[in-house]
């Protein structure tokens, strides 16, 4: 009897949640003191900081903002948690990780940015159109793509180009183009009239 509780117990473990938890620490700093940080639209932390954030399969978009300086924008995917394959034991472990969190983690932890004077004027409106452009690329960049693949120029493509002052041709050859959310906002911003 005691060694099929001991096996039940087994069978229940889920490693990577045990051995990595269900959330992990991120660091962020900036060239400047008192950056606000803010983790997909949250206000989390002023730099230099360490947070935690629990682990999911889901993309982080990290905002880094502070008065006089140009919003600087990253974006975080998720990855396996190798730990997780030690979950040889029964498929509750590997249920157990995946519905804790264990199964994932963000393989980057530690972030330095550099934040960049803000110009006034003509400049200053300019960079806030950019910054406009980028955020809506940014947020729907899953959408866009899937529109760009599926030969429909839906609601999505058709804002962005709106927007930016491009083609809906142009915004989806740009999808098409680029694999991630990052560069992808870039290209716009750098193509934008």
């Amino acid at each position: 009897m005691k060694n099929f509780i001991y096996l039940a117990l087994l069978g229940l473990t889920a490693c990577g949640t045990i051995f990595s938890g269900t959330s992990q620490k991120m660091t962020f700093d900036a060239n400047v003191s008192d950056v606000d940080i803010y983790i997909d639209g949250f206000k989390t932390c002023k730099t230099p900081c360490t947070t935690e954030i629990p682990r999911e399969n889901h993309r982080l978009l990290i905002s880094a903002r502070k008065e006089g300086y140009q919003e600087e924008i990253l974006s975080v995917r998720p990855g396996f948690n190798a730990v997780a394959v030690f979950n040889t034991t029964a498929l509750t472990s590997w249920t157990t990780d995946f519905v804790a969190g264990g199964i994932w983690e963000y393989k980057r932890d530690k972030f330095y940015v550099e934040m960049k004077k803000n110009n006034q004027g003509k400049i200053g409106r300019q960079n806030k159109r950019n910054l406009e452009i980028k955020h809506f690329a940014l947020f729907n960049y899953d959408e866009i793509v899937n529109e760009a693949y599926s030969h429909q120029a839906g609601e999505y493509i058709t804002s962005l180009a709106k927007l930016a002052n491009l083609s809906r041709a142009e915004i989806v050859e740009l999808a098409m183009t680029y694999s991630d959310e990052v560069n992808f906002a870039e290209a716009v911003v750098e193509k934008a009239k």
